[in-house]
C-alpha cells in the first residue's frame, strides 16, 4: 500500500485502528511515521518507540503529542536547550511536567517562553488564580488535558453556560452516554451536531434524529459518521438525497454489509476507504457480494485499497483481473499470481507493469502468446539477460519492442540493425541508445522510414546530419529540420527547402519559435526588428513585416522579399507607405495583390487597376473594400464572376443604380446579397420579397425594419387599422403574421384568403374565426398544406367537408376523417377509401355510422380493425366478429372496449394469449363469473388485473390476498378500499371493537396493521401471534403492548424476522433476551444488543469504551480479563490481548480468534510466549506475521 493511502486510512477517522498504527509505526517512509507520531489515538508505547525515530520531523512530532509519556519528554530536556524547535514542541504539550516546563520559561527564547505561558500544563497547575482557572478556555483546555479522567469535570462542563464548553464535553470521547443524552437537547446547533458525532451517544438519542437529519443536511453528516449509529439509522441514511452523506454511510464501519455493497455501485471510492472492508476480506476473499462492474470501479482509483487486489485476482471475469494487472500499486504476490493467469490479457497486464518483478518477466518471456513477449521486451524493468533472447524471437512485434527497449545491451543491436524487417530497423534507428557506429549504415537504409528515424535520433553525429539533410524524400529533411542536434549551418537552406513541411519543421524550432514570437512583439526595439528583417527564416521576416512599429525603410526592402508571404505580411500592414503598396499592387503572386485589393488606405488608382486584374479573388477584394470608387464597383457589377458581383452587391457603398441591376442578377447570392444589404433602396424590396428563390426572400425578412413588422403584427395590442394596413405589405411574412392575429378582422381575413403567398392562406385557414366563405375557397386552394389546414379546423362547415373528402391528397381526406363533425354519409365515404391511414382514422371516428364500422371491421388492414374495436360505438355484433379476429391485438382492443357484451367477454377469457386475458380481467364490465374464473388463471398479470378490477366480486379477494405471487398480493392491498382499512387499522383514534372486527380481516396487510396498533387489545394479540402470516407475527413481535406470554412464544417461530422483533422490543423478559442473544442469525443477536432494556450484564455494550479501558488496564484482575477475553466485542478481547497482565493459556485461545484484529495484538503483545509467537509467525495475514517479526526482533534486542 502507497505511503498516501496509508496516511488517508490513518487520518479519516479520529480513532484509527491500533493494528493500523502499530503496522504504519514501522513504515520505511518518515512521513507515515510522522503522521503516527501526530495522531492523538497513537498509544504511548508506539511513541515511546518513535522517539528514537531517525528522523527529526518524526521525533518533533512525538515531542508535541500529549500522549508521549512524561518520562520521554524529561529525557529531551538537555537536547532541547540546543535546538528550539524541540524545546518549542515540549513546550505545548499539554503532557508536559511542571518541572519541564519550569526549565522551559528559562529559554533564552521569547517565543519558547511565551508557547509555556499558555501551555494547558501551565493553565491548569496551582499558580492561577480561581477567576483564570473558571474561564471558559480554562476549563475546556482542562477538559482536554483531565477530561479523559475526571468525570466530575465533565459533569459541571456539561451544565456551562458558554456553548463552546459544552460543545469541547459533547466532542470528548470520554463524555459518558447519560451526559451526551442530556445534551442532545441542548438550545446550541453546534453541541447537537457534536453529540450526534460522539461514538459514545446511545442509539436511541441518534434514532430520534432521524426526522430532523431529513431536513438538516450538517445533523445527517455527522449521524452517518457516527461509530455508534444503528442499522436502520445508517440504512435510512444511505437513501439520503445529498450525495456527501451517503458517502459518509459508505465509509461507517457500522454499514450493514446489504446497504455498504449497494452504495458501493454508486460510490466505489467512499466504500473502499471503509475500513471495515479489509476484516471482511479476511473472512471472505472472495467477497462475490460486490458486483465485478464496482470492483472494476474501485480499480480505477488513483489509489485501490489492498482488499480489492485480493478479491480481483480470484474473480471469473478476466476484465477484472486485468484491472488489477495494470494498477501501479498492485502488490508484488498478486502480480506473481496473474502471471499465471489463464487469460493472455491477463498476462499481458502484468508483462506490461513497471513494477512487475524482475524473477517473474523471464517466465513471461517464454510465454506461447506473442503479445505477452511484446509486453515483456517493452517492459523498462526486463532484465538484460532476456532481452537477447527476445531479440531472435520469431514475432516481428517483438524483436520491434526489443529495439525499441532504452535497456537493450548494445551488444544486441548490431544483429537488430540487420533484421529483414524494416520496422525492426527503424526500432534501432530511433533508440536513443543505439551506438553511433551503427547509424551511418542506417542512415543509407533503402527504407526511408528507417532514414527518417535516424535523421530524428537526438544522438545521430552531426556529421551524418548534412547528407540526410540532402536526402531525395521529404520526410527525411523534414526530420533534420526538427532535430534539436541539427548544425545551425545547415537551417538556411533546410529554410528554403521547396516542401512545405521541411519549411514548417525549421519554424517550430523552438529558437526559431522565440524568434517569431519576439519580431511580433511591439516591445521589441526597431534596431532589434531591422537586425530580424535580415533572418533566413521567412516566418520571422513575416512577423517584422506584420509588427506596427517595423520602419517604412525595411518594410519597403520586405515588399520585394523572395517570399510570398513575407510581401503578404508587408501589404496587410495598416501603416505601409502608398508607393509601397502601388508596388505590391503589380507583384506576381496573387494572394500580395489581394491584400492590397483589401487594405483601406490602398489609392483609389491603385484600386482601379487592381478591379482590372486576371484573378477574380482580387477583383472580389477590390469589390469588397469600402473605399472603392463608384465607378469602379459599376465595373464590377458586370464582373463574369458571381463572388465578385456577390462582394458588389455587399458593399455598404455601392451605388443604389448598380445595386438595382444586380438585384435582377441570374445569381440567386448575389441577390440574396442586395436583399441584406442595409443601403439597399426600400423601392427594390418588394420585387426581392417575392423572388423565386427563398434565400433572397428570407434576407428581406431578416432585415430589421421588417423583422420589427412582424413582431406588430403579431402582437394583441396591435389596432384594427394598423393590422389592416399591414395585411397591403409586401412581405408575405408580415401578411401571414396578420393572418394569425387573433383581433384582425374577418373582412381583412377575406382578402388574405385569396393571397398569392401559400403561407399567408394556411394561416388563415388555420384562424378560429375565419368567415365560412373564406374557408370554402380556401379549401379548393392550389396547395395540399392550406387544404389540410381547413379540415382540420374546428369550424369548417359540413358541406366544405364533404369537398374536401373528395380530396386528391390523402392527408386531407385524412384530417377530415379525424374531425368530431364530419358528417355521417362522409364518413361512410371515407370508410372505402383506398388509403389505410384515412380508415384508420374513420374506423377511430365516434359519430362513424354503425354501417361503416361493420365494413371496416372486415378490412385486410389490421390497425384499421383495431381502431374499430376500440370504438366506443362498435356495434355488440361486430365486437363478437372482431373477437375471433387471428390478429391478437385486435382482440385486445376487443376485450378492453367497455361495450363489448358479456358472453363475448367470457369467449375471450378463454384466449391463448395472456394480454387478451389482462384486458378482459381489467374490463370494469367483465361478469363476475368471469372474473371468478380468471382469479384462478395460471398467468400472475392475468389476476394481478382481476385484484386491480373495481368491480371484481369481495368473495374472490380473500383467495387473491393470500396468491403466490406479490403482485397479486399488491394489487388486493392496492385496493382504495383496503387501502383504507389499512390506514384505519393503524389510526390511534380506531375503536377497539373496529379493531377486533379487522383482525379478522382476509388481507395480512390489514391484520398486520391491526397488530402494530398499541391500542389494539391484548385479547386479541395471542390470535394474531398464531396467524399464518409472518409479518403479522412480526407486527405483534413489535407490538409494546404484547405479553409475555406470546413474545415468549414468538421468541420461538421458525421465522427468523419474528425472533428478531421479539428481540428489540423493549417488553421482552430478560430471559427471553437472554435465550435470543444466544440466536444462530446475528441480526437477532444484534436486535438484542441494540434493546434499550437489555441489561449490560448480558452483552456489556452500553459502555464498550469503558471494558475496552478495563481490558488495557494492568489494574485489572486475572479473572477479569479471562472473563473479558469471552466477550462478543472483538475490541474487547483485542485490548485483553495487548495486555501484559494476560495468561499464558488466554494468549494460546486468544491466537486462534477468527478476528485477526485480536491475533495481531497476541501477536504484537511483548509479553506473548515465545511459543505461541512460532505459531502466528504462520499465520495467513501478512500484518499478523509482521508483528511476530518485530516483536521477536525487539526480544532479541531486550536479550
Amino acid at each position: 500500500m502507497s505511503s498516501r493511502r496509508i496516511i488517508n486510512q490513518l487520518t479519516a477517522t479520529d480513532q484509527p485502528d491500533t493494528d493500523m498504527i502499530m503496522v504504519a509505526a514501522q513504515h520505511p517512509d518518515p512521513k507515515v511515521r510522522q503522521c503516527v507520531a501526530q495522531l492523538a489515538a497513537t498509544p504511548p508505547d508506539i511513541l515511546q518507540m518513535l522517539a528514537n525515530d531517525p528522523d527529526e520531523k518524526v521525533r518533533l512530532a512525538v515531542a508535541a503529542n500529549g500522549n508521549t509519556p512524561t518520562e520521554v519528554l524529561e529525557a529531551w530536556l538537555s537536547e532541547a536547550q540546543g535546538s528550539k524547535p524541540l524545546a518549542a514542541a515540549l513546550a505545548q504539550n499539554p503532557n508536559a511536567s511542571h518541572a519541564l516546563l519550569q526549565t522551559l520559561a528559562q529559554h533564552p527564547d521569547t517565543n519558547i517562553r511565551r508557547k509555556v505561558q499558555t501551555a494547558p500544563a501551565t493553565l491548569s497547575s496551582s499558580k492561577l488564580s480561581e477567576e483564570k482557572r473558571s474561564s471558559s478556555q480554562c476549563i475546556i483546555v482542562q477538559l482536554k488535558v483531565n477530561g479523559q479522567h475526571d468525570l466530575k469535570l465533565i459533569s459541571d462542563a456539561a451544565q456551562h453556560p458558554d456553548p463552546k464548553v459544552r460543545q469541547c464535553v459533547a466532542q470528548l470521547a470520554a463524555t459518558p452516554p447519560d451526559i451526551l443524552q442530556m445534551l442532545a437537547s441542548d438550545p446550541d446547533e453546534k453541541v447537537r451536531l457534536a453529540v450526534a458525532a460522539n461514538g459514545n451517544t446511545p442509539t436511541e438519542v441518534l434514532e430520534a434524529w432521524l426526522s430532523e437529519a431529513q431536513g438538516s443536511k450538517p445533523l445527517a453528516a455527522a449521524l452517518a459518521q457516527n461509530p455508534n449509529a444503528s442499522h436502520a439509522l445508517l440504512q435510512t441514511l444511505a437513501q439520503h438525497p445529498d450525495t456527501n452523506i451517503r458517502r459518509k454511510v459508505a465509509m461507517n464501519p457500522q454499514t450493514p454489509l446489504v446497504t455498504l455493497y449497494k452504495l458501493a455501485e454508486e460510490l466505489p471510492g467512499a466504500v473502499a476507504r471503509n475500513p471495515v472492508m479489509d476484516f471482511l476480506v479476511l473472512q471472505d476473499s472472495q467477497l462475490q457480494s460486490i458486483s465485478d462492474e464496482t470492483l472494476i470501479k474501485i480499480l480505477n482509483l488513483k489509489e485501490p485499497p489492498t482488499w480489492a487486489f485480493t478479491v480481483a485476482v480470484q474473480r471469473q471475469n478476466s476484465r477484472v483481473r486485468q484491472k488489477a494487472a495494470k494498477a501501479k500499486t498492485i502488490p508484488l504476490e498478486c502480480l506473481e499470481t496473474l502471471a499465471k493467469d489463464r487469460d493472455r490479457d491477463v498476462r499481458v497486464a502484468v508483462a506490461s507493469n513497471p513494477n512487475t518483478p524482475s524473477s517473474v518477466l523471464p517466465t513471461l518471456a517464454k510465454d506461447r502468446d506473442r503479445d505477452v513477449r511484446v509486453a515483456v521486451a517493452s517492459n523498462p524493468n526486463t532484465p538484460s539477460s532476456v532481452l537477447p533472447t527476445l531479440a531472435k524471437d520469431r514475432d516481428r512485434d517483438v524483436r520491434v519492442a526489443v529495439a525499441s527497449n532504452p535497456n537493450t545491451p548494445s551488444s544486441v543491436l548490431p544483429t537488430l540493425a540487420e533484421d529483414k524487417d524494416k520496422d525492426v530497423r527503424v526500432a534501432v534507428a530511433s533508440n536513443p541508445n543505439t551506438p553511433s557506429s551503427l547509424l551511418p549504415t542506417l542512415a543509407e537504409d533503402k527504407d526511408k522510414d528507417v532514414r527518417v528515424a535516424v535523421a530524428s535520433n537526438p544522438n545521430t553525429p552531426s556529421s551524418l546530419l548534412p547528407t540526410l539533410a540532402e536526402d531525395k524524400d521529404k520526410d527525411v529533411r523534414a526530420a533534420v529540420a526538427s532535430n534539436p542536434n541539427t548544425p545551425s549551418s545547415l537551417l538556411p537552406t533546410l529554410a528554403k527547402d521547396k516542401d512545405k513541411d521541411v519549411r514548417a519543421a525549421v519554424v517550430n524550432r523552438p529558437k526559431i519559435a522565440s524568434l517569431i514570437k519576439e519580431a511580433k512583439s511591439n516591445n521589441t526595439p526597431t534596431t532589434r526588428l531591422t537586425e530580424l528583417a535580415g533572418h533566413f527564416c521567412s516566418d520571422v521576416r513575416a512577423a517584422v513585416a506584420s509588427n506596427p512599429n517595423t520602419p517604412s525603410p525595411v518594410l519597403a526592402t520586405l515588399a520585394k522579399d523572395r517570399d510570398r508571404d513575407v510581401r503578404a505580411a508587408v501589404a496587410r500592414k495598416a501603416n505601409t507607405p502608398s508607393s509601397v503598396l502601388a508596388t505590391l499592387a503589380k507583384d506576381k503572386d496573387s494572394n500580395v495583390r489581394a491584400a492590397v485589393a483589401r487594405k483601406a488606405n490602398t489609392p483609389s488608382p491603385v484600386l482601379a487597376t487592381l478591379a482590372k486584374d486576371r484573378d477574380r479573388d482580387v477583383r472580389a477584394a477590390v469589390a469588397s473594400n469600402p473605399n472603392t470608387p463608384s465607378p469602379v464597383l459599376a465595373t464590377l457589377a458586370k464582373d463574369r464572376d458571381r463572388d465578385v458581383r456577390v462582394a458588389v452587391a455587399s458593399n455598404p457603398n455601392t451605388p443604389s443604380p448598380v445595386l438595382a441591376t444586380l438585384a435582377k442578377d441570374k445569381d440567386s447570392d448575389v441577390r440574396a446579397a442586395v436583399a441584406s444589404n442595409p443601403n439597399t433602396p426600400s423601392s427594390l424590396l418588394p420585387t426581392l420579397a417575392e423572388d423565386r428563390d427563398r434565400d433572397v426572400r428570407a434576407a428581406v425578412v431578416n432585415r430589421p425594419k421588417i423583422a420589427s413588422l412582424i413582431k406588430e403584427a403579431k402582437s394583441n395590442n396591435t389596432p384594427i387599422t394598423r393590422l389592416t394596413e399591414l395585411a397591403r405589405h409586401f412581405c408575405s411574412d408580415v401578411r401571414a403574421a396578420v393572418a394569425s392575429n387573433p383581433y384582425t378582422p374577418s373582412s381583412v381575413l377575406a382578402t388574405l384568403a385569396k393571397d398569392r403567398d401559400r403561407d399567408v392562406r394556411a394561416a388563415v385557414a388555420r384562424k378560429a374565426n375565419t368567415p365560412s366563405s373564406a374557408l370554402a375557397t380556401l379549401a379548393k386552394d392550389r396547395d395540399r398544406d392550406v387544404r389540410a389546414a381547413v379540415a382540420r379546423e374546428a369550424n369548417t362547415p359540413s358541406s366544405v367537408l364533404a369537398t374536401l373528402a373528395e380530396d386528391k391528397d390523402s392527408d386531407v381526406r385524412a384530417a377530415v376523417a379525424r374531425k368530431a363533425n364530419t358528417p355521417s354519409s362522409v364518413l361512410a365515404t371515407l370508410a372505402e377509401d383506398k388509403d389505410r391511414d384515412v380508415r384508420v382514422a374513420v374506423a377511430s371516428n365516434p359519430n362513424t355510422p354503425s354501417s361503416a364500422l361493420a365494413t371496416l371491421a372486415k378490412d385486410r388492414d389490421s390497425d384499421v380493425r383495431v381502431a374499430v374495436a376500440r370504438n366506443a360505438n362498435t356495434p355488440s355484433p361486430v365486437l363478437a366478429t372482431l373477437a375471433e379476429d387471428k390478429d391478437r391485438d385486435v382482440r385486445v382492443a376487443v376485450a378492453s372496449n367497455p361495450n363489448t357484451p358479456s358472453p363475448v367477454l367470457a369467449t375471450l377469457a378463454k384466449d391463448r394469449d395472456s394480454d387478451v386475458r389482462v384486458a378482459v380481467a381489467s374490463n370494469p364490465n367483465t361478469p363476475s363469473p368471469v372474473l371468478a374464473t380468471l382469479a384462478k388463471d395460471k398467468d400472475s398479470d392475468v389476476r394481478a388485473a382481476v385484484a386491480s378490477n373495481p368491480n371484481t366480486p369481495s368473495s374472490l379477494l380473500p383467495t387473491l390476498a393470500e396468491d403466490r405471487d406479490r403482485d397479486v398480493r399488491a394489487a388486493v392491498v392496492n385496493r382504495p378500499k383496503i387501502a383504507s382499512l389499512i390506514k384505519e387499522a393503524k389510526s390511534n383514534n380506531t375503536p377497539t371493537t373496529r379493531l377486533t372486527e379487522l383482525a379478522g380481516h382476509f388481507c395480512s396487510d390489514v391484520r398486520a396493521a391491526v397488530a402494530s396498533n398499541p391500542n389494539t387489545p391484548s385479547s386479541l394479540l395471542p390470535t394474531l401471534a398464531k396467524d399464518r402470516d409472518s409479518d403479522v407475527r412480526v407486527a405483534v413481535a413489535s407490538n409494546p403492548n404484547t405479553p409475555s406470554p406470546v413474545l415468549a412464544t414468538l421468541a420461538g417461530d421458525k421465522d427468523s424476522d419474528v425472533r428478531a422483533a421479539v428481540g428489540g422490543n423493549p417488553n421482552t423478559p430478560l430471559s427471553l433476551l437472554e435465550t435470543l442473544a444466544k440466536d444462530e442469525y446475528g441480526f437477532v443477536r444484534e436486535a438484542v444488543i441494540n434493546n434499550p432494556k437489555t441489561p449490560s450484564s448480558l452483552f456489556e455494550t452500553r459502555n464498550i469504551p469503558a471494558l475496552i479501558a478495563e481490558a488495557k488496564s494492568e489494574n485489572t484482575p486475572v479473572g477479569r480479563l479471562v472473563e473479558l477475553s469471552r466477550h462478543f466485542s472483538s475490541d474487547v478481547r483485542k485490548a485483553v490481548a495487548r495486555n501484559a497482565n494476560t495468561p499464558a493459556f488466554v494468549f494460546e485461545i486468544l491466537a486462534k480468534d477468527s478476528n485477526s484484529s485480536v491475533r495481531y495484538g497476541v501477536a504484537w503483545n511483548p509479553y506473548t510466549p515465545i511459543y505461541i509467537l512460532e505459531t502466528l509467525a504462520k499465520d495467513e495475514c501478512w500484518s499478523i506475521r509482521n508483528a511476530v517479526h518485530w516483536n521477536l526482533k525487539t526480544c532479541l534486542d531486550r536479550k
